[in-house]
């Protein structure tokens, strides 16, 4: 399966993710739509923290939230996911993804606020977040992907650019 690079050259940081997760994204977006959906990516960062691996994506847990334009990312099962993915492959949680049906795969206000809250949280103990997000919609066939991560001493979301 190949992947993805998005590479960020201001912090020179990248994020690797399988074309397969995009797509099982994709897919969670579609049957999600008209409402907004969400997850978690997990996987690992390399030695040096340079570049994360993103290698599993979950979709809503069961007591998420959603409407039109907005999305509340439940918690049911995810400690025990990660968990048993901690004990078993060394993965653990890089960041959240989430949708903006018929919008663009830019960061709101809520988003930053989220991803500082987030790294705040030692419960996370993730002080760099990574957030991809989804814009579009499948009956307009425009699905389009963005990947940033925010850096706690900066207090900003920074983009990451899709390599080719």
């Amino acid at each position: 399966m190949s992947e993805i690079l998005y590479f960020n050259t201001e912090e020179a940081v990248g994020v690797y993710l399988k074309t397969g997760l995009v797509d099982k994204i994709y897919q969670l977006c579609e049957e999600a739509y008209p409402n907004e959906t969400g997850g978690i990516l997990i996987g690992k960062y390399n030695s040096n923290f340079k570049h994360a691996n993103v290698t599993m994506i979950t979709g809503a847990p069961a007591d998420s939230k959603a409407g039109r334009t907005w999305f509340y990312r439940g918690t049911t099962g995810l400690q025990e996911l990660l968990d048993e993915l901690w004990d078993t492959q060394d993965s653990y949680y890089l960041g959240e993804w989430h949708y903006h049906p018929d919008g663009v795969s830019s960061p709101s206000i809520q988003d930053l606020i989220e991803m500082k809250a987030i790294s705040m949280n030692e419960e996370y103990n993730c002080p760099e977040p990574l957030l991809l997000i989804v814009g579009g919609s499948s009956i307009h066939q425009t699905f389009n992907c963005s990947v940033y991560i925010y850096l706690r001493d900066k207090n900003r979301l920074f983009p990451f650019l899709k390599s080719k």
